[in-house]
């Protein structure tokens, strides 16, 4: 579980907070995901899409 710290310095469980909020994003709609590259790790990098064409990413960065 990802802890983070707020601006007093609090922990917060951001990990928790960022599922749920992606969760709410989704809202059981398909997601669609292409394959972009491999990073150093060789993890799989990737841009996934709703059907409506909103970009996942994108959003999960703003």
């Amino acid at each position: 579980m990802q802890s983070c710290t707020d601006a007093d310095g609090k922990p917060w469980s951001c990990g928790i907070c960022a599922t749920r909020e992606l969760r709410n994003c989704i809202r059981g709609r398909e997601v669609t995901c292409e394959e972009k590259a491999l990073d150093r790790y060789k993890r799989m990098l990737a841009i996934c899409e709703l059907p409506d064409g909103s970009d996942i990413n994108a959003w999960m960065v703003r």
